[in-house]
């Protein structure tokens, strides 16, 4: 199970990584704000109830840092990493 699943983002990462290859980056430059306002975006939508997942820690406090997809869990901040530096 964990070999086919790690085989399977291998090969969505492959393909990210070949369309990052052949996307030229300075047009990177020319969407830089969209990105960056989507991240943003993705940013407070954590925050809805439904969307964000709310994950209570050892402390007591509960977290909204990811997002609910069904399927898989997304964490924001992280693309957000990306999106600040391509800004």
């Amino acid at each position: 199970f964990l070999v086919k699943k790690q085989a399977i983002w291998m090969l969505i990462s492959f393909f990210a990584f070949l369309f990052a290859c052949i996307f030229p980056y300075k047009k990177y430059k020319e969407y830089a704000t969209q990105i960056i306002l989507f991240s943003l975006f993705l940013l407070i939508i954590v925050f809805i109830p439904g969307i964000g997942k709310s994950v209570e820690t050892y402390y007591g406090r509960n977290f909204h840092r990811w997002i609910n997809l069904g399927f898989m869990q997304f964490q924001p901040s992280e693309l957000a990493k990306i999106c600040t530096v391509m800004y």
